[in-house]
């Protein structure tokens, strides 16, 4: 199409335009969801989600680019560019892993019981990890693993791409 992926993002584009109209990062019900995760140095910062999403959503096509000269708001920088973004963080998989008491931080501040999240794929997912409070979706799928999670009547599973179900243990309830 002759355009970079980037582009596809931009403000005057149908896609760009959709985009902007969705969140960084968002709470559905008991569960704080984000791409990546939530860091320490995210929840230092003592944003409100409406705060978080407001001053992201107009960089999502050009958080890299401006970062890439110098020319990006350091605050925004943190949600986008760093290991502790919320689209880059791998903390509650891999070392230096995150604490039981960073994540209670999280969970505290957004006054919410389960952290869920994608980005890192593991042995395991789809699962729960810190006693039922982080729920891991990210599955490989190139490797032919397809799988989700469903809540339902109170219980979580694992689905696979047959439909089957399988409730997920360390549910922290």
């Amino acid at each position: 199409m002759g355009i970079t992926y980037t582009d596809f993002f931009r403000t005057d584009t149908e896609l760009g335009r959709w985009l902007r109209t969705k969140n960084i990062i968002e709470k559905i019900g008991d569960n704080i969801c984000a791409h990546a995760g939530i860091a320490p140095q995210i929840n230092q910062m003592a944003m409100p989600l409406d705060q978080i999403n407001n001053k992201c959503r107009p960089y999502y096509d050009k958080a890299k680019r401006l970062a890439a000269v110098g020319e990006l708001d350091s605050t925004v920088a943190n949600f986008f560019n760093s290991k502790t973004s919320l689209f880059w963080y791998r903390g509650y998989f891999v070392e230096p892993k995150a604490t039981e008491q960073e994540v209670d931080a999280t969970l505290s501040l957004f006054g919410v019981k389960r952290i869920v999240v994608g980005h890192t794929i593991v042995p395991g997912n789809v699962g729960f990890y810190y006693g039922g409070k982080v729920l891991g979706l990210d599955v490989n799928q190139h490797a032919g693993k397809h799988e989700a999670a469903l809540f339902e009547k109170g219980i979580w599973y694992k689905v696979d791409e047959k439909g089957a179900k399988l409730a997920l243990k360390d549910q922290g309830q």
